[in-house]
């Protein structure tokens, strides 16, 4: 008896810690499981970080942003006999527009090149010069001549009037560097041509340069350029006039 009683007494003593065993691991376990929770479960190293990219990788070269081309701007407009050519401070050619090229285009374009808008005009011709729409930009005319469809010129499409030295900045001048406002002194007139200097209405008007296509002076286009008398300078000049029409 005393050792049934005995054996019952430490059987449910064993069984007692036993218990209270289980209840310490699930109270602990549950400890850790609201550790986890609030710290996120952080490895003794701490939290990893993304890694930091240098200036020089290659994923920072790519979200760079490229240095632009500055623009070149005209800086002249340089005439002559065939065409036109618009040059950069440098003296670098930017555009150059054939008197062939239709007058409306280049009309189009040197809006651009001047920035600013022509007073355009409509000429009803005469004896020497075809009708012509025109575009002025402050003493820079083109005339775009409206010819008449069996007399067209295989060349020519547009003339320009020049009275001016310079427009917004862009600076004019013949092949032979004459600008408007120069000494008359400065000015040479081609002596092979046919058409010699004459003076009417207080100004003296000659050819400082004449082309011919097929090579006969006939033919020929010529750049006439104009003297005030009054103040001894160049008041104008004109490309290509031409007597054939």
């Amino acid at each position: 008896m005393g050792t049934n009683g005995s054996s019952k007494k430490n059987g449910g003593f064993a069984g007692m810690t036993t218990n209270k065993n289980v209840f310490r691991i699930a109270t602990f376990g549950m400890a850790l499981v609201l550790a986890c929770s609030l710290t996120a479960c952080a490895s003794p190293e701490g939290p990893v970080s993304s890694p930091t990219m240098k200036p020089g990788s290659a994923s920072a070269s790519q979200t760079s942003t490229p240095t632009p081309t500055p623009t070149r701007l005209a800086s002249a407009i340089v005439v002559g006999m065939t065409s036109m050519t618009v040059l950069d401070a440098g003296g670098a050619v930017l555009q150059e527009f054939s008197f062939g090229t239709s007058g409306a285009d280049v009309a189009y374009k040197l809006d651009r090149i001047f920035a600013m808008t022509p007073t355009e005009s409509d000429s009803p011709g005469g004896l020497e010069a075809w009708p012509s729409h025109n575009y002025n930009w402050n003493g820079f005319e083109l005339r775009d001549e409206q010819r008449d469809e069996t007399k067209q010129h295989p060349y020519w499409d547009y003339v320009l009037s020049i009275s001016t030295a310079s427009v917004n900045g862009v600076e004019i001048r013949t092949a032979a560097g004459t600008r408007v406002g120069d000494p008359a002194a400065n000015v040479v007139f081609d002596p092979t041509s046919p058409w010699p200097p004459y003076t009417a209405d207080g100004l003296t008007c000659g050819v400082e340069a004449l082309h011919s296509e097929d090579g006969n002076v006939s033919n020929a286009v010529t750049l006439y350029l104009c003297i005030d008398d009054a103040t001894a300078t160049v008041s104008k000049f004109t490309v290509p006039i031409y007597l054939q029409l």
